[in-house]
């Protein structure tokens, strides 16, 4: 039983329960309550024509409900704002529609007594700059001319004020009543507020490297304080007080805000910065005698302009050109001449010019190893300065004495130091000494496998023949370096022999033996396991030959030297990897090669067999636990042994509480599940069905 006045709306379902398998049956009855509205009580009011407006809701009694709707006289539309001077007297109706419940409704009687009408009170704000206005023309409403004005001082005054003399406050407008209506009034409240002056315009000539201004001062008039400035070129907010080293020239415009209706003004000071002359900063300079010419403008510190002119340590007028080894040392001046605003500038420029000092011509000698010591010197032309420094090759003896027989073959320089910054002054003799046969034979192989080349040096100097047995049977005259091709693997015995002519040829080996090797084959099998993302383990079966080390790669995530190593790869990624092998025979011989190996993705699901929804805070819920599927791709359905559905989620958080969705438990029993979804790794469809017992 539903008692519309006592239970509130709702859905009320009713469940026949059915014996085992048979599922309950159920049905639903939707039950809306619509509320009884109250429109109070009815009202009437006589009013006369200048009366302020009315809300005719407040006229109704018995505290009405609000939300309703208002019609005027013979049903016309209604705000329910009731206006003396413009609305029809008459009824007036309250009504609420209903729809279950029936419609409801009250009225007020509006009479309207003919009367004066003064229009309704308003507040005005007016700037002093402004025109005269009409007073009666601020009022609200509709208000009857040839009615009377008071000042807010109670004097009586005309319709028309100026803002510029008038006093601010309440001024009111009276008209004369009759017989049935008193007299009308209604105040206009006027505030005037004050207009603002941002001066006249003005204008600055400055210099860039003058002090700052404050443009405030720049302007004509009487400007008022606190207002904004902007600046070029984009009209961007200004602090007022520009510097001439950073600021750029053009209009800055000063405005100042205005109080409603008065309106902002605005004035500028027109800016000219003119840059400032840059002769530069004062340096020094030393130069040497044996210099190129120098331009001294180059020599002054900063960035000076061009277009100055210079005098020289006399006070002479010169050009900007020092010529180290002509012109007068000392202090040279440079001048910019002054432009506009600004003074002209002067830098200087202090140069000293140092002596170059003189080493001499070049020389040179050829002489036998066992000659009599001699002095270096005496091979130099031109009148070298003395107190020089000899250096070379071979050590040289006091007052520049070289001996042949400890010395060997070369430039050997001859220095003198000058005062700076003139450079150091060498001169060379070049000496030639030929020596006794000196041998060292020696070899380079080029790196790789047979066949290999390897580059013989004799290391002998001098005159003479050479002869070379290079153990495979070829043999040459030159002295090499000579490079020679092994294409057999072996061990090679090699000879050199020197004749410089003089009865001293000289026969050698060398100092170890010649080795070629043959190429190794670098070769390998991947073992794989169950190697998954769960388990991204393999190992390797190294197959190569003819190799004794090993350097393994794999995939740019690590090494090994190992024989046969394994590797444990990123856990929880498919992925490719490009592994190799390379296979050494020695340091300069190998053999490479590359295999890709596949780290394959797996998803795997848990679920247990059974569970015990009674309750007891244990196994109360059943759900898959996952890994490596997509949250966003997921579907978990139960069904009963006839294949209805009894739960499903896209959620992979939620669980089953073992009831149907109504809440009613579901029976003890076996239910099928099935979980479709999408691998996050191999993006691949996931799909497994089970079953699961529910105990009580």
């Amino acid at each position: 039983m539903f008692d519309p006045a006592v239970n509130t709306a709702n859905t009320f379902t009713y469940t026949v329960n059915a014996t085992a398998p048979c599922a309950n049956a159920t049905a639903e009855v939707v039950v809306s309550v619509e509320a009884v509205h109250d429109p109070g009580t009815n009202g009437i009011d006589t009013v006369c024509t200048g009366d302020a407006p009315i809300n005719l809701f407040t006229l109704l009694g018995n505290g009405p409900d609000m939300g309703g709707v208002w019609t005027g006289p013979g049903g016309s539309a209604s705000t329910g704002i009731f206006d003396p001077a413009s609305s029809a007297q008459g009824t007036y109706t309250y009504q609420f529609a209903g729809g279950v419940c029936a419609d409801v409704s009250s009225t007020v009687q509006m009479t309207i007594l003919p009367g004066p009408n003064a229009g309704q009170d308003n507040a005005v704000a007016l700037c002093d700059a402004g025109p005269s206005v009409s007073l009666l023309g601020l009022l609200s409403g509709s208000p009857q001319p040839g009615g009377s004005w008071t000042d807010p001082d109670g004097q009586p005054t005309t319709s028309l004020v100026d803002p510029a003399t008038a006093a601010q406050g309440p001024y009111t407008y009276t008209v004369i009543g009759n017989a049935s209506c008193p007299d009308a009034t209604a105040v206009v409240t006027l505030a005037i507020n004050h207009a603002v002056d941002a001066g006249t315009n003005g204008s600055l000539n400055l210099c860039s490297d003058g002090s700052p201004v404050a443009l405030f001062g720049a302007l004509g008039g009487t400007p008022d304080a606190g207002g904004t400035w902007t600046m070029p070129p984009n009209n961007d907010p200004f602090n007022g007080v520009l510097d001439p080293a950073t600021n750029p020239s053009g209009n800055y415009i000063y405005t100042v805000a205005g109080m409603a209706p008065c309106p902002a003004t605005t004035a500028q000071v027109s800016v000219v910065v003119t840059q400032a002359p840059d002769a530069g900063n004062d340096s020094t300079a030393a130069l040497c005698s044996s210099a190129p010419n120098v331009n001294m403008q180059n020599l002054l510190g900063g960035d000076p302009d061009p277009g100055g002119s210079w005098t020289d340590p006399d006070g002479n007028n010169t050009s900007a050109i020092f010529d180290p080894g002509t012109s007068i040392p000392g202090v040279y001046h440079y001048m910019v001449p002054a432009v506009a605003s600004c003074s002209a500038d002067m830098a200087s420029v202090d140069i000293d010019v140092a002596m170059a000092a003189n080493a001499g011509g070049n020389g040179d000698t050829t002489l036998c190893s066992n000659a009599e010591p001699f002095v270096l010197m005496t091979l130099l032309s031109g009148t070298p300065d003395a107190g020089g420094i000899w250096s070379g090759p071979s050590p040289i003896g006091p007052g520049g004495i070289l001996d042949p027989s400890t010395a060997v073959s070369g430039p050997y320089v001859y220095s003198v130091t000058a005062p700076a910054p003139c450079p150091l002054a060498i001169s060379t003799v070049q000496v030639t000494v030929t020596a006794i046969p000196v041998v060292a034979p020696t070899f380079t192989t080029s790196q790789g496998c047979v066949p290999i080349d390897v580059t013989f040096n004799s290391g002998y100097v001098g005159n003479g023949s050479c002869f070379w047995d290079f153990g495979n049977g070829t043999d040459t005259t030159a002295c090499g370096p000579i490079t020679v091709t092994y294409d057999q693997p072996g061990n090679y015995i090699v000879h050199f022999t020197a004749d410089p002519g003089n009865g001293c040829a000289v026969t050698v080996q060398t100092d170890q033996l010649v080795q070629v090797v043959e190429r190794p084959t670098a070769a390998f099998n991947i073992v794989l396991s169950n190697t998954s993302t769960h388990s991204p383990v393999a190992a390797f079966d190294n197959l190569s030959s003819g190799a004794g080390n090993f350097l393994w790669d794999f995939g740019g995530l690590g090494t090994s030297t190992a024989l046969d190593p394994q590797f444990t790869f990123p856990y929880d990624l498919e992925e490719i990897y490009p592994i190799c092998l390379i296979a050494y025979a020695s340091p300069t011989c190998a053999d490479t090669i590359c295999s890709d190996l596949l780290i394959p993705a797996s998803a795997s699901v848990f679920t247990a067999n059974a569970f015990t929804p009674d309750g007891d805070g244990r196994n109360d819920e059943f759900a898959p636990v996952s890994f490596g599927l997509d949250p966003n791709d997921y579907h978990f359905l139960i069904v009963d042994r006839w294949g209805s559905p009894v739960y499903s989620t896209e959620d992979m958080n939620a669980t089953w509480d073992g009831n149907f969705g109504n809440g009613t438990p579901a029976p003890i029993g076996v239910y099928v599940w099935k979980l479709t979804a999408q691998d996050m790794i191999s993006n691949t469809r996931f799909e497994q069905i089970g079953h699961v017992t529910l105990v009580r």
